[in-house]
């Protein structure tokens, strides 16, 4: 019984948006908008997680579905934010009949109505990566993610261009397929060698792999078939060939597998080498499907890692070199920050040039609203390659942390360095969660503000005078994107930032110093973008006379973008100030992350963490 509600629970915002899909499609059968419906099935899935999150789940977590789904705190909080990032996603969407300002090749504008199936294919995105939160068993987990990955391809559209090459839909769908391709190798190699991909059994079996192959007969016999003579008959030999093939195939299949899962999952968060495709897409495509692209997408990657590296595979001969995944992860982090932040520190105005008006009259508003959305745009698109820099940076420190944890959790325990580990780890993956979660919100406020300057026809240039409300809103946002003080994304990097200074790892360190020089230069490049609000602007009465005439249609057409800025701006300043509040939620989340779900040791290890006077001591896995 307790396993059928623990699948209620877990399915129900998943189930209330699939049957909004449902009826969207028969209304829209019947030759109905139904663009009412959608804000109320919205509303309900934000009130069925936040009802839940409420509730509490149990703090060990429960399993459902024979370990394929899992309701924990970490879903629970995560599904909030889904819901919510959604909601905005919904709320960006252009009301038919309107234009929104993008680039185009020979256009003056490029035609964004709402199509009936753009509510439905958002929604769809979102049970992607709710599933793919509740996972616990890589298979579901792929599912998921490609439900999500696959499902936002068709609202990316062509983004008004010709060749393939600058098509937003293609670009994503081609680094997607790639994505998928490499991560589904990958598992078919990691079953091949382990009989498994269930997440709570997958570390145990990797690491019986490589102890076997060390203390077992396998070694044993490479070494002796490599002597020059062997004083053993024919039979002798080949029962040590059998020995070393049978031994030798296994982990022949773990290694690759190994790493191709590793990539896979990684570039669900858009990071080198198939970030080619970041700023296409960024300029060229809808806002609304932006949107789900940085936050749907990406968090539900990040919860995808966590569960799998830190989660899963936290034992030292897993994270540490030389097979450990913690030195190809940091590769990766190293080009994604250094790369992120040479790109977001590069000024792309010239890039308006492929969306010139014909029109003389209506060129320099055009122009104005182009150079400065395609400015936003382009500088998230780079600056948020960077912040998965971040992300996976959190990701090392917490596997370090783990993995320092169990070297002392066996005969040889140290009590005391064993609750260093465990403490430190859950504190490097509440800060890796309440980054994500920062970003993403902050992400979302910039986007609805880029849909109020191209849907009123406003350039950033004078808008602290024309508009103060939407650029008090667009300040918060950028700081809290860019880590300034006082906003959730400050929070966010300064736990990663204090995980990765403690962590006793070279390597961490470096990337910590690098991530603060390419933050001063992301930081630069967005101050520049707000002094450019305060700026005063060019032909202002020819400005405002233009203004006045489209000030009514714009209004109109910006309520959902603006209440979307005012909730991301709000939530980024509350995370930021909240204090202890604030983090508790990400780390409850976050505490016996590396302890199996559903264990009494993991649920004796959250009572104690998040008990009112903070005691914690060494723990049994």
């Amino acid at each position: 019984m307790s396993e059928i509600m623990t699948l209620a629970s877990a399915l129900a915002p998943i189930s209330i948006l699939l049957l909004g899909i449902l009826v969207l499609a028969v209304v829209h059968a019947l030759g109905r908008s139904g663009r009412a419906l959608v804000p109320v099935f919205a509303s309900l899935t934000i009130l069925a997680t936040g009802v839940r999150l409420l509730a509490g789940a149990p703090p060990a977590g429960q399993i459902a579905l024979g370990g394929s789904v899992v309701l924990d705190p970490l879903a629970e909080l995560f599904d909030v934010v889904l819901a919510l990032c959604m909601a905005g996603a919904l709320a960006l969407r252009s009301t038919p009949g309107t234009t929104s300002v993008r680039p185009a090749s020979g256009e003056n504008s490029c035609e964004s109505q709402v199509w009936p199936g753009h509510a439905a294919l958002i929604m769809a995105a979102t049970v992607g990566a709710m599933i793919s939160v509740h996972a616990l068993d890589l298979m579901t987990l792929v599912l998921g993610l490609e439900i999500a990955g696959l499902a936002v391809v068709p609202l990316l559209g062509r983004g008004g261009a010709d060749d393939p090459d600058e098509r937003p839909d293609v670009r994503w769908l081609v680094a997607h397929g790639v994505s998928a391709g490499i991560l589904l190798m990958g598992l078919a190699l990691l079953y091949g060698a382990t009989s498994t991909l269930d997440l709570m059994r997958l570390g145990a079996k990797l690491g019986a792999l490589f102890t076997g192959w060390a203390a077992g007969t396998v070694q044993k016999a490479v070494e002796i078939l490599q002597l020059p003579q062997l004083p053993i008959g024919e039979q002798g030999v080949a029962h040590l060939r059998d020995a070393a093939v049978k031994g030798t195939a296994p982990a022949a299949l773990l290694i690759p597998g190994f790493l191709l899962t590793l990539a896979g999952l990684v570039t669900r968060l858009g990071v080198v080498f198939l970030h080619r495709g970041r700023p296409t897409v960024f300029t060229r495509a809808p806002v609304a499907s932006v949107a789900v692209c940085e936050g749907v997408i990406r968090l539900a990657g990040v919860v995808a890692l966590a569960r799998t590296l830190p989660g899963s595979l936290n034992t030292a001969r897993l994270v540490y070199a030389p097979y450990g995944w913690t030195v190809p992860l940091g590769t990766i982090a190293l080009f994604t920050l250094i790369l992120g932040a040479l790109g977001a520190a590069r000024w792309r105005e010239s890039i308006v040039s492929t969306a010139t008006s014909t029109s003389t009259s209506a060129s320099t508003s055009t122009s104005t609203s182009s150079s400065s959305s395609i400015d936003l745009r382009d500088f998230l698109a780079w600056s948020g390659l960077y912040n998965a820099g971040w992300i996976l940076l959190g990701l090392i420190a917490a596997g370090d942390f783990y993995a320092h944890a169990g070297l002392r959790s066996g005969g040889f325990k140290v009590s005391q360095s064993y609750a260093w580990g465990m403490d430190s780890g859950d504190q490097a993956m509440a800060g890796v969660l309440l980054f994500s979660v920062s970003a993403a919100l902050a992400s979302l406020g910039v986007l609805a503000a880029v849909s109020c300057l191209e849907r009123r026809g406003l350039g950033l240039r004078g808008l602290a005078r024309r508009r103060p409300w939407v650029a008090l809103g667009l300040v918060v946002c950028l700081l809290s994107w860019i880590g300034a003080p006082l906003t959730g994304g400050f929070a966010g990097r300064a736990a990663l930032a204090l995980a990765g200074v403690v962590d006793n790892n070279a390597m961490v360190r470096a990337l910590v110093v690098v991530a603060a020089l390419g933050g001063v230069v992301v930081a630069l490049r967005g101050v520049a973008l707000l002094l450019l609000m305060l700026a005063p602007e060019e032909e202002e009465e020819e400005e405002e006379e233009k203004e006045d005439s489209s000030r009514a249609a714009g209004a109109s057409r910006a309520v959902g973008p603006a209440i979307t800025l005012l909730v991301a701006s709000a939530l980024s300043l509350a995370l930021g100030v909240g204090g202890a509040r604030a983090w508790q939620p990400f780390a409850r989340a976050s505490v016996g992350t590396s302890l199996k779900l559903g264990s009494k040791a993991r649920a004796t290890r959250v009572e104690r963490a998040l008990a009112p006077d903070g005691s914690d001591g060494a723990l049994e896995r």
